[in-house]
């Protein structure tokens, strides 16, 4: 294995000026609102039950009404469904079928608005969508059909300036648009039409495991193209006009893989050339970065625990930035505190070149979970605090050498809601508090040994919202009540 520590050029530079739960009553009958206890300190919050409802069926029969980017909003989940008639357009809920209607019809027909990059910002969702008329560009909503219109036709016409990477950064929203030239560039909105504009005349390129615009503490990052030899550089912004600052360049041949800030000072990011690549850790200053070390197979799933960055990456012991006693070994757990010596693999799980091929990493208390293989319990979900004695299999959810396959972790309020598929039950929705006896299956959403395929967990209100296919409606909206501990009913 090569070393790609030398290919990292630093060329930083100033650039300023450059252009560019369950509760006795209902959710709007409870006096105190879920996010006012969720921000309580020392409030626990638990499942009500083992079965979940689901909210309506959006478009009966099978096909479902496939809802997708499930975001929570004030007082109602925002995501996009297709009934059948309208087309994918943007609906919202509040947990029950008679409050879970449809926005706004913003492409009249079949076809539907194909709403996109949903982001909630003060109060009003922000999202991309294109009505017929003037291609796809910047929308709005309050969860109203008058409170949805279009923010700015970025580029006039039927064309589409397709806005993506919607971050909000200094009570702004950021964005990228294409210009009629096919390229992406730097965008702000203060929401309204007149506050929408070009901020920075440059070419973003896309970052494949990340988004393109990344906040870290007082400044907005993202990656650029040189417009001479088309390197890809790392800029970043205060926001303020010709705010700009040029921090570092890759390499010919290097892209940047993944941007993620570990606190206010420390912005990690992973590149590749082919397969093989790196991490490295800048502070922002131009011109200064640590390269940590290089890897046979490029990180990916940087996920952040507290201070520390978890990933998947595989090395064959060949890298002379790393310790003689590196290990020879397939994709597995890595950790990193920021520094070379800090920059290291958790633990083994699978010796040999093969590796566990762990997956769907979550940051859960303090520690993280994930989806490991091994060889022995065949794929089951694991987890870690960063110490090899400290990394261990949860629960071997389907014995044998088959496994479960968990997928779709995601942690809401200390419970990890998760999917994994046993023998007689498919695949289901599971629940675990991180321990062997806190973790269990709900009732089963499919039948027998069909599966519903859950997906997409998001906590709205006093419910955690899913995707789930029942075998007969098709992919729909479910939800199971999640409430502060002790608020859940008995029978419920």
């Amino acid at each position: 294995m090569k070393t790609h520590g030398y290919l990292l050029t630093l060329l930083g530079a100033l650039a300023s000026g450059a252009l560019p739960g369950c509760a006795a009553t209902p959710p709007d009958e409870d006096e105190t609102p879920p996010e006012a206890l969720v921000s309580e300190a020392g409030t626990s919050w638990e499942p009500c039950g083992s079965t979940a409802r689901r909210v309506k069926d959006i478009a009966p029969g099978a096909p479902g009404s496939e809802p997708r980017e499930l975001v929570h909003g004030p007082g109602m989940l925002f995501f996009t469904a297709d009934d059948g008639s309208t087309g994918r357009e943007l609906w919202r809920s509040s947990g029950e079928a008679q409050k879970t209607v449809q926005v706004k019809d913003i492409l009249p027909g079949g076809a539907g608005s194909e709403p996109r990059f949903l982001t909630l910002w003060d109060g009003v969702l922000y999202f991309s969508a294109d009505d017929g008329e003037h291609g796809r560009e910047l929308w709005r909503s309050n969860g109203t059909a008058k409170g949805t219109w279009r923010v700015a036709d970025v580029l006039p016409g039927a064309a589409s300036s397709n806005p993506e990477d919607l971050v909000v950064f200094k009570n702004r929203l950021y964005f990228s648009a294409m210009q009629a030239d096919g390229l992406r560039t730097l965008w702000r909105s203060d929401g309204t039409g007149p506050g929408t504009h070009l901020f920075g005349d440059f070419t973003l390129t896309p970052i494949r495991d990340s988004p393109r615009l990344v906040p870290m503490g007082d400044e907005l990052f993202f990656v650029a193209a040189d417009a001479d030899s088309l390197d890809s550089l790392l800029w970043k912004t205060d926001g303020k006009p010709g705010g700009f600052t040029f921090v570092l360049s890759l390499a010919e041949d290097l892209f940047f893989r993944a941007l993620v800030p570990v606190g206010d000072h420390r912005l990690f990011f992973s590149f590749e050339e082919d397969v093989i690549g790196g991490l490295v850790v800048t502070d922002g200053t131009p011109g200064v970065s640590k390269n940590l070390r290089s890897f046979e197979v490029h990180p990916t799933e940087l996920t952040v625990v507290h201070k520390r960055l978890f990933f998947r990456a595989a090395t064959q012991g060949e890298d002379t930035s790393a310790p003689p006693d590196d290990p020879r070994s397939g994709t597995e757990l890595w950790v990193s505190d920021g520094t070379p010596g800090g920059t290291r693999q958790v633990v083994d799980l699978r010796p040999g070149l093969l590796g566990s091929g762990l997956s769907d990493l979550e940051a859960m208390g303090g520690r993280v979970y994930f989806s490991a293989d091994d060889g022995q319990t065949g794929r089951e979900l694991w987890t870690s605090d960063g110490t090899a004695v400290g990394t261990f299999l949860v629960k071997d959810l389907e014995p044998g050498p088959g496994g479960s396959s968990p997928r779709e972790l995601k942690a809401i309020e200390a419970t990890l809601f998760f999917s994994a598929e046993t023998s007689g039950h498919g695949r289901e929705v599971w629940l675990s508090d991180g321990t062997s006896k806190g973790t269990r299956r709900l009732h089963d959403i499919a039948p027998g040994g069909a599966s519903a395929a859950p997906r997409s967990f998001v906590r709205s209100g006093w419910d955690v919202f899913f995707v789930a296919d029942d075998g007969t409606t098709g992919p729909e909206l479910w939800a199971l009540r999640f409430r502060p501990h002790g608020q859940c009913k008995s029978n419920q």
